[in-house]
């Protein structure tokens, strides 16, 4: 085998525009297009086609995370703007377990959780009803509760009333539609 034949025979030397014997044109070597960084000249479509492609791909997840942060945003606002649903209340009865705070910010979301028979249930309180209920109640004391919810078909009830040893501590029947 001398060195001019190629050593497979399967394998050509590439020809083209783009080549020249044995470097890439656009190197920077003077009289050849393209810059000394080896970008691609500017008339190629095929590169602007692909770097279209690839910022549009790039930009999805971001595209999807604003809108999902806006569809979530958007239901949470009418969760707890609206007013609780008479036709869809719930009476509940069981032990008071505790109140909790969910998320950060000013507000959260506050939670009243009680024990029934069957399971643990949280209901969502507003954040100025669960400031004074804080104090009026001990874990393990039976209550009894109301709660709808604000937006139709949502499994998130809302407490609107709650009562403890005969006595009404939280009455927000004025707010129900």
């Amino acid at each position: 085998m001398s060195e001019s034949e190629p050593r497979h025979a399967a394998v050509k030397t590439a020809r083209g525009p783009r080549h020249v014997r044995g470097r890439a044109r656009g190197t920077g070597v003077p009289g050849t297009p393209g810059t000394s960084t080896g970008a691609l000249p500017l008339h190629d479509s095929n590169a602007l086609q692909r770097n279209r492609t690839y910022a549009v791909l790039s930009a999805l997840p971001v595209l999807m995370l604003l809108i999902g942060l806006a569809w979530s945003w958007l239901g949470e606002r009418r969760q707890s703007g609206g007013e609780p649903i008479a036709a869809q209340s719930v009476s509940l009865q069981g032990r008071f377990d505790g109140l909790t705070k969910v998320g950060a910010g000013g507000e959260g979301r506050h939670y009243l959780w009680l024990q029934t028979e069957e399971r643990r249930r949280g209901v969502r309180v507003v954040p100025r009803e669960a400031r004074r209920l804080k104090g009026l109640l001990a874990t393990g004391e039976p209550i009894t509760i109301d709660a709808a919810p604000t937006v139709d078909g949502s499994r998130t009830r809302w407490l609107w009333r709650l009562q403890h040893d005969g006595r009404t501590l939280l009455d927000d029947g004025a707010r129900l539609r």
